[in-house]
């Protein structure tokens, strides 16, 4: 095997390697999704002292409308 096959055979498991660690990166990250509900990135309160919550995730339509 030639230097140059070799390198190239390294090449492409390191790659294969790093695009695993990728996509197992994102679906621990979709699962810890899904599974929580929803964050509250922040909060504030109007002059008629109605509350607008800034949401991410699911379930935001359960909080209040946020009218911006």
């Amino acid at each position: 095997m030639t230097s140059y096959a070799h390198c190239r055979k390294e090449r492409l498991y390191a790659g294969a390697f790093g695009f695993a660690l990728v996509l197992l990166t994102a679906g621990a990250m979709g699962v810890a999704f899904s599974g929580a509900g929803s964050v509250v990135l922040g909060t504030e309160v109007n002059a008629n002292g109605s509350v607008e919550y800034l949401c991410l995730g699911r379930s935001c339509e359960n909080m209040q409308a946020m009218d911006w």
